[in-house]
């Protein structure tokens, strides 16, 4: 639901005329309260997602990059706003969020030889080598590993890929990700999104739960029935698990290589009583904790 030029939505009016809303909203500003100024445009889209297959490996970016892709290539990105997002669990609900701890990826970078092939030696070492490192260095190694697989030969990728599967299909104790990597896999076999399992965490939500997805952030959707409300743009920078447009040179610069559990980097799953407070995605905020408090990013 929203005035998207893309897809915007459609009413229709007592006599069974059909307009679309942002027509209908420019024509009778009077309906947009005192948000008249935004001229027949809402701030926000609002999608209800069932997920059946998992979605690119994406990311939505800042004002300042929406603003240069669209540009530098307006076929691919059709406005100039950023996306932040925020998807509601509607069913349990799973998708990948934000990279890893870099002591979980040195250790995947151990346990499982295809990925390590992928990345390389050099990239790989690096990324051992910067684990407990200050974060700038966990960053740049970060950065080189989820490079060097992204920009691995496809050919190499789904070979890789086929050797992983033939591995786990005989594994009898398999992990969490194991599971994942296989059922991507048989979805999208040979891509390389298989192998960003093993960078990005794994998210499972119940009803009610949500996430918080801010730009330049690497996600994708896997499984289930979400709300998702988000500001009004259709901007996704994508590199993996699609047969659509990827623009891989762009994603891998473009995200900050913050790293942490999904909960550090999306919101807390659970937290005491106490006040929660709703500001903009590109606004800042100052707040003074008092004694015995505590500060925390919430889902909503």
């Amino acid at each position: 639901m929203g005035t998207h030029s893309k897809a915007p939505s459609q009413v229709v009016l007592p006599g069974g005329e059909v307009q679309d809303l942002r027509t209908l909203l420019q024509a009778n500003p009077d309906l947009m309260g005192s948000a008249k100024s935004a001229e027949g445009q809402l701030p926000y889209l609002f999608k209800v997602l069932s997920v059946n297959k998992t979605l690119s490996i994406q990311a939505h970016p800042d004002k300042a990059l929406a603003e240069k892709l669209r540009q530098q290539d307006p076929e691919h990105y059709l406005d100039d706003n950023h996306k932040p997002e925020m998807a509601i669990a509607l069913t349990p609900f799973e998708g990948m969020c934000g990279f890893r701890p870099l002591a979980e990826v040195a250790a995947f970078l151990s346990s499982y030889p295809e990925f390590h092939a992928l990345v390389g030696d050099a990239a790989a070492a690096c990324l051992h080598a910067a684990v407990g490192k200050p974060q700038p260095e966990q960053h740049d190694a970060l950065k080189k590993c989820f490079s060097a697989l992204m920009h691995a030969d496809p050919k190499m990728v789904e070979a890789k890929a086929a050797e992983l599967q033939a591995r786990l299909e005989a594994k009898a104790d398999k992990q969490l990700v194991d599971n994942f990597v296989l059922r991507v896999h048989s979805q999208f076999p040979g891509d390389v999104g298989c192998f960003c399992l093993f960078m990005l965490n794994i998210v499972q939500l119940q009803p009610g739960q949500a996430i918080f997805l801010g730009p330049n952030l690497p996600h994708a959707y896997m499984a289930g029935d979400c709300i998702e409300c988000m500001a009004a743009s259709d901007n996704v920078v994508r590199a993996g698990c699609t047969g659509k447009f990827k623009d891989v040179d762009n994603l891998v610069n473009m995200l900050t290589y913050e790293t942490g559990t999904a909960q550090e980097q999306g919101g807390s799953l659970a937290a005491p009583r106490g006040s929660t407070f709703f500001i903009a995605a590109d606004a800042a905020a100052t707040v003074e904790a008092k004694a015995d408090t505590t500060l925390f990013r919430a889902y909503c």
